[in-house]
């Protein structure tokens, strides 16, 4: 059909050219998770947040630059190391590809901390990697063989 482009940019999203995008309730939390595909194979996850305020200070001085997620792909071990962040409580979880929690974990870390995630118990495919602190939440794509 055709179609009347409205906007060109949504939240600051970026996946690169040639996107798809699936919106549905995957958590089964009431709202809407959006999965997005990109022409070289990338995957995005986007959920809806509980408010649009902005993140606590003690979380401004974080980026995704202050993580090294290793290997991916992976096969038997995931190390998550948390690189210049001050010692707080992180939740560390995976979901699968359709949004299930498969792993969880609270810890308390401070800068140079690695932890090791082991994935041999999981199937082989893509997971959803989240560390998320006082509002901030950083996601990673990971393959497991």
């Amino acid at each position: 059909g055709a179609f009347t482009k409205l906007f060109s940019q949504y939240s600051n999203i970026r996946e690169g050219e040639r996107t798809t995008l699936a919106l549905a309730d995957i958590s089964n939390d009431g709202k809407l998770e959006m999965l997005v595909g990109n022409y070289k194979g990338g995957l995005g996850f986007y959920s809806q947040s509980d408010s649009i305020a902005e993140p606590p200070s003690s979380v401004a001085n974080i980026n995704g630059n202050d993580f090294e997620v290793y290997p991916n792909p992976t096969n038997d071990k995931l190390f998550v190391r948390f690189k210049d962040i001050p010692q707080q409580e992180w939740q560390i979880s995976m979901y699968n590809i359709i949004g299930s929690e498969v792993y969880a974990e609270r810890n308390v870390v401070v800068a140079g901390t690695t932890l090791i995630i082991d994935t041999k118990p999981f199937e082989k495919g893509i997971y959803i990697l989240e560390l998320s602190n006082n509002g901030f939440r950083k996601t990673y794509k990971i393959a497991v063989h």
